[in-house]
């Protein structure tokens, strides 16, 4: 399973995920792609108004601060494998 900071992605979709159709156990976030609209996953936040890629859940909380959380690239990669993964 891809993984972000040590937690796995276990939901992938390019859809956003009603929150009372949320798995109680797991923890969802937003991710932002990048400004130049190549769909390069660049940002985790709580909620992504513009440019919206994608909504993840992993099994354990990410620390994401107010703002939201930029990705490295590995975590780019491990993204952009659930996605194609369909996980």
């Amino acid at each position: 399973m891809p993984t972000i900071q040590h937690a796995e992605i276990v939901l992938a979709t390019t859809l956003r995920v009603p929150k009372d159709q949320r798995d109680q156990n797991l923890h969802y976030y937003d991710v932002r792609s990048d400004d130049d609209g190549q769909g390069i996953p660049c940002e985790v936040a709580n909620f992504v108004f513009i440019n919206h890629l994608c909504t993840i859940a992993t099994n354990t909380e990410l620390q994401i601060g107010e703002h939201g959380y930029i990705l490295s690239k590995e975590e780019q990669y491990a993204i952009e494998d659930a996605l194609y993964q369909k996980i």
